[in-house]
């Protein structure tokens, strides 16, 4: 998922760049921002998607609730009176 996030960050470096360029054409400074936005959303439904129905390989969810018991571990303790 690493390479996914960090293709991502990169051409979003990679269309800011371009845009902050005043010496190119307004054509070329505006040549990456459809495909970074196209880019980007492939990339967020492909995160979703895989945390969603699990096929992630590090997919690992936390939950704060003891199966065995039902008690949530973060509770507040019972008052002491």
């Amino acid at each position: 998922m690493s390479f996914l996030h960090r293709t991502t960050v990169t051409t979003n470096l990679m269309t800011l760049i371009m845009l902050y360029m005043k010496s190119l054409p307004i054509s070329y400074q505006t040549m990456f921002a459809v495909p970074n936005v196209m880019l980007m959303n492939i990339m967020a439904c492909r995160v979703f998607r895989n945390t969603k129905i699990g096929t992630s390989p590090a997919t690992t969810f936390l939950t704060t609730e003891n199966e065995a018991t039902g008690e949530d571990k973060f509770a507040a303790p019972p008052p002491a009176y």
